[in-house]
């Protein structure tokens, strides 16, 4: 899955196996913070940078 596509993150969650339906832990990764927000009140556009960070 590629997570700086919107529509291929979605397509992956809703058609995650029973067994892995029940998230309770997200992990972001992409190397770069932006915030000291709760995640959940995080600017989307700051949120879009952070996963649009390229290595």
């Amino acid at each position: 899955m590629d997570v700086t596509q919107h529509d291929s993150v979605q397509n992956v969650v809703q058609n995650l196996p029973e067994v892995f339906q029940n998230i309770t832990v997200l992990i972001n990764n992409a190397g770069l913070a932006l915030g000291m927000e709760l995640a959940q009140f995080c600017s989307l556009d700051n949120w879009q940078q952070m996963i649009d960070t390229k290595y």
